[in-house]
Formats: C-alpha cells, structure tokens, sequence
C-alpha cells in the first residue's frame, strides 16, 4: 500500500486514512463515489490528500442521478465555484443525468464545460425553474447523442437556449416541455426542421405554439406516436380532435378544460 507521512499523534480514522491512500481506493471501490465524496467533504483533516490520488481513472455511473442525497452532495460539491472536483470524474460514460430542481444556468455551464458529458442520452432538467436557457446553448454543443430532455416546469426556459438545442441534437426521440410558457413556436418550428427523429412531444400548458407549427412538426418528424397539447391557449379542441383522424398512428390525450375554457 501507498503511504504518505504524517506526525505521530492519536489514532484516529482519519489518521489511519491518511497513512494508507490504498485503504481509501478500497473503499472507493466497496462502496461508490458518491459516499467517498462524503466522507472526504465532511472530514476536514483528509482534505489534505491530493484528490487525484483517491479519485484519479473513476467514471461517474451510467446513470448519473443527482437530485437527492448523495448525489445531491455530489452535485454541489461539482458546481461550487473554483472546484476542481468535476475534473477528477471521468464523465464519459454517463448516459443519463438527472440534475436538482434548485440548478442555474451557471451551474449548467460548469458542469457541460469542456465537452464534458458528451455521450449523455437523457438529460432530466425536471421543476429546474432557475435555468433561462444560455446553457442549453451547451448542451446542444455537447450532447449530440441526447436522445430524451426533460424541461417539464422550467417555467424560465425560452427559445434561445432550447433552439440550439435542437440545431445540436439531431437524434432527439422525447421532449418535454410541459408548462415551458416562454418557448414559442420558433421552437417548434426548429425542431421540425432537425430532429426527425422525434417520436414523442409534450407542449401541455405552452401557450405560445400556434396549430401551424404543430402542423409543421407533424409533417416532418413522421415518427412521432404521442403528442400532448393539453391546455394551450392557442390550439382548439377542434384541431385537437381531429389529429386522431388524420394521424391514427398518433396518441394525441383528450383536450382537458379549465373554467375559463380552453387553454
């Protein structure tokens, strides 16, 4: 085992953890990332380790869900300003990511820097109010292979960030944008154009998307099967109703109503 020195003093675990660096990579490797992660933030004397010696030649798992517990640690210790901590995680091999409600734009952009997480597939951005949408520019910079985004509640989103997006990932299957209220029908229409791939959308409660773009997107994107247009103010029950005759393929939800009427 690699050792390193330190002065005698009383036995403690972090003393013990400080003298065999191999111990530690044991229990990287019995355990997870995540809760070696822990317990070297919440140990003030192991921080003395270099950190490439714990972490170097690790990959973040699979699947990369960092929205709870250990992985919402994980996350902040990431995406905290001037941390290194990202740099020592290979990011290569995560194919889904799952990041907490609580995430910015900034700390998208930390995160995506470098070409970091280049082969993801899923991206979930669920309830994340406080992203605008300059950092989706680097996901579409990135994330060429995403195949599923999920911006269900991103109230804040516009097209800016969400246009690159799908100029930049040409093998999008599943996009939500439930209750996206600022995407507009330029996005829509961008994403008819370069995603052909799309098989199901969601638009519920987005109320700026016009039945001429929805449209467009049925007409280009042949593969789509479901289609959610629940709630939009601009779509009438009526076109609603008749997608079903002219795209039996389609799974289009029943128009649903508020007290107002259609929304």
């Amino acid at each position: 085992m690699e050792k390193t020195d330190i002065p005698k003093s009383n036995r403690t675990l972090a003393n013990t953890l400080l003298t065999e660096i191999g111990i530690i990579r044991s229990i990287v490797d019995f355990t997870s990332v995540p809760q070696t992660a822990r317990l070297l933030l919440t140990c003030e004397d192991l921080h003395t380790i270099p950190q490439t010696e714990i972490f170097g030649n690790y990959n973040l798992p699979t699947t990369c869900d960092l929205t709870e517990g250990d992985g919402l640690m994980l996350y902040h210790a990431m995406v905290a300003e001037n941390s290194s901590w990202l740099e020592l995680f290979g990011t290569e091999g995560v194919k889904q990511l799952k990041l907490p409600i609580s995430t910015t734009d900034e700390e998208m952009l930390r995160l995506f820097v470098g070409g970091n997480f280049s082969q993801l597939q899923l991206l979930s951005l669920h309830g994340c109010q406080n992203i605008i949408g300059n950092s989706l520019a680097q996901v579409g910079q990135n994330c060429t292979n995403l195949q599923s985004l999920d911006l269900h509640s991103c109230y804040n989103v516009t097209d800016v960030g969400f246009v690159k997006v799908a100029q930049g990932c040409p093998n999008l299957q599943s996009v939500n944008l439930f209750a996206c209220m600022n995407i507009t029908s330029l996005s829509l229409e961008e994403l008819a154009l370069k995603c052909p791939k799309l098989r199901s959308l969601c638009l519920a409660t987005c109320n700026n998307m016009s039945e001429a773009s929805v449209t467009n997107v049925l007409v280009q994107c042949t593969n789509l099967q479901y289609l959610d247009l629940r709630y939009c103010r601009n779509i009438t029950p009526a076109f609603q109703y008749n997608l079903g005759r002219l795209y039996p393929q389609l799974k289009v939800p029943k128009p649903s109503f508020s007290p107002f009427g259609y929304m």
